[in-house]
């Protein structure tokens, strides 16, 4: 799956998101980045995730998986 951050923060962030839905706990992290995670898995537009943000960080790794999945 493609990681599509270069700042070193990001990157951590956006991995860890896909480790947590991978292993079944996103629903233990915080609700509003589960939030996030599950709209960008879901293809809502992004209109209010501010680039840069762990929340789009969790945006992102919703939409990555998605299409990682085969299910875009």
């Amino acid at each position: 799956m493609r990681n599509p951050f270069k700042k070193a923060a990001m990157r951590r962030d956006f991995c860890a998101y896909v480790r947590m839905y991978e292993d079944g706990t996103m629903r233990d992290s915080p609700k509003s980045l589960n939030r996030k995670f599950w709209q960008g898995y879901d293809g809502a537009p992004n209109n209010l995730v501010t680039k840069g943000s762990r929340s789009y960080a969790a945006f992102r790794a919703g939409q990555e998986v998605k299409k990682s999945e085969g299910k875009e």
